[in-house]
């Protein structure tokens, strides 16, 4: 499943920041995957925090294999510890997934229904588990449930973007507040633009 956006956005985004156009004519549309269930998105999340992306993928199909292809916050109560930790989870990420996987099942947060909740809610849920921060709870928001107009001030790629967008040496909290206040009510999706600008390194 694909973020789900297209030239409404885009046109407004162009409309509003005529640096930010340039890239978006040159680069079209950037498409991204979505994982739609918040749990297994979270669990993903948690395992990848201060790894690679390779070794988090190793550690997440291993951990699949434990619950038996299908995650789900029962099946990952269930596993002990030992067990989690074999598959290269360390004893505080151990930590961390068993008590998402609690909170679900003692109903203290219900992830089927963050959908209906707004951003800021959302986030003060999820970042009362351990070993969720702000950021994680924000990448959830953009990649399980589409919500339109989030801008990470914690995600280094989005503010290296910025400053390369604009030709800035700093870039402090209220540089970052000014510069996208313009990207509202869309502000996902110049975050894709931005995330593209600092991967490629693109200085215009």
């Amino acid at each position: 499943m694909l973020f789900p956006y297209g030239q409404t956005e885009m046109a407004y985004l162009c409309q509003n920041d005529s640096h930010l156009a340039k890239v978006i004519h040159t680069v079209g549309k950037i498409e991204r995957q979505v994982r739609p269930d918040v749990f297994t998105a979270l669990i993903s999340s948690i395992i990848s925090q201060q790894i690679s992306g390779k070794a988090a993928e190793t550690v997440r199909l291993r951990v699949l294999s434990l619950v038996g292809g299908k995650l789900s916050p029962q099946k990952l109560a269930a596993i002990p510890d030992e067990a989690l930790r074999s598959c290269g989870l360390s004893r505080q990420k151990t930590g961390y997934l068993h008590a998402a996987a609690q909170a679900a099942l003692e109903g203290i947060i219900d992830f089927s229904a963050l959908q209906k909740l707004p951003d800021e809610e959302v986030i003060a849920r999820l970042t009362a588990l351990p070993g969720v921060g702000r950021w994680t709870a924000e990448m959830l928001l953009i990649f399980s449930l589409c919500r339109m107009d989030v801008i990470s001030y914690h995600d280094f790629g989005i503010r290296k973007g910025i400053q390369l967008l604009y030709g800035l040496e700093k870039l402090d909290k209220a540089a970052f507040q000014k510069y996208t206040a313009v990207y509202h009510p869309y502000a996902t999706v110049a975050s894709f633009y931005l995330w593209h600008i600092a991967n490629n390194n693109l200085v215009l």
